[in-house]
């Protein structure tokens, strides 16, 4: 056990495997490991906007639905931006619409209206500020 955190000091484990210790701390009643994840996950998606930058983050629909359903306000601003600025956000990773069946997490109707409705937005005030004399 003391390997595995002196190892996660180093190197924080990849998101799905935070994801999976937040899951079942939150289940098992874990309070210090739920809180670890939570930290390590705030880390994974800051809110702040000075790390705003072009930088891709993998697994923004899978961190909404995780901050969502494990009470985790911190990490969803971030996680917000990034399916906004996707050109698929509504898809999974390969473009296509997600399958029935398969294990692609679904936003909440309210989540995918506000996406919608925010895009919108954004883009009428592209094109107005951009396409008006």
């Amino acid at each position: 056990m003391i390997l595995f955190y002196s190892k996660c000091v180093l190197s924080p484990p990849p998101f799905p495997e935070v994801a999976a210790i937040l899951r079942a701390a939150t289940r098992f009643s874990f309070p210090h490991h739920r809180s670890w994840a939570i930290q390590v996950l705030e880390e994974y998606w800051p809110s702040e906007l000075y790390y705003l930058d072009r930088t891709k983050f993998p697994h923004a629909l899978e961190t909404v639905v995780l901050g969502r359903a494990y009470d985790v306000p911190g990490i969803l601003k971030r996680a917000f931006y990034e399916l906004l600025r996707s050109r698929t956000f509504l898809m999974d990773e390969a473009g296509d619409e997600a399958e029935g069946g398969n294990t692609t997490p679904q936003l909440e109707m309210n989540d995918i209206k506000r996406l919608i409705s925010t895009r919108e937005n954004l883009t009428t005030a592209w094109v107005v500020r951009n396409c008006t004399n």
